[in-house]
């Protein structure tokens, strides 16, 4: 977004392992979308989506109880970062209840609260930073 309106950059990010920074200029990012109007096209997809997704999150945040934003992230997490496993999908990703806590704006006492109540119902295993939904379908349901 920076690189267009040339406002300050909204978030920050932290790598988890080694990573490769490529710096843009704004200028020559500006100068390349003019010159090439298909990427401007596809750079305002790319916002749009982002657009739907931060209106889904603030949606979630108004209308959601943490219980359900902690139940509907696990889902997504193991759509996108879950791998089969004996009795459920592990989501690969190691996750500190700090980091769960941080993605659906809430405390890490309240995510640890959550997390214990979902292991003692059968819906999820965890161990060291894993989590394994042991009941996908009924997490989706309950994450609704």
């Amino acid at each position: 977004m920076s690189l267009i309106d040339g406002e300050p950059r909204s978030a920050s990010a932290v790598s988890m392992g080694a990573t490769e920074v490529i710096v843009l200029y704004r200028d020559d990012f500006l100068s390349y979308l003019m010159q090439h109007p298909r990427a401007a096209i596809t750079g305002m997809t790319v916002l749009c989506a982002r657009l739907r997704r931060t209106d889904d999150l603030v949606a979630d945040a108004v209308f959601l109880d943490t219980r359900t934003r902690l139940a509907k992230k696990l889902v997504e997490l193991s759509e996108t970062f879950g791998e089969a496993v004996d009795g459920g999908v592990q989501i690969t990703l190691r996750l500190r209840q700090q980091d769960l806590a941080n993605m659906v704006g809430a405390n890490r006492e309240s995510v640890n609260r959550y997390l214990s109540a979902m292991e003692n119902q059968g819906l999820i295993r965890t161990e060291r930073q894993r989590i394994t939904l042991l009941n996908p379908l009924e997490l989706r349901r309950r994450s609704f």
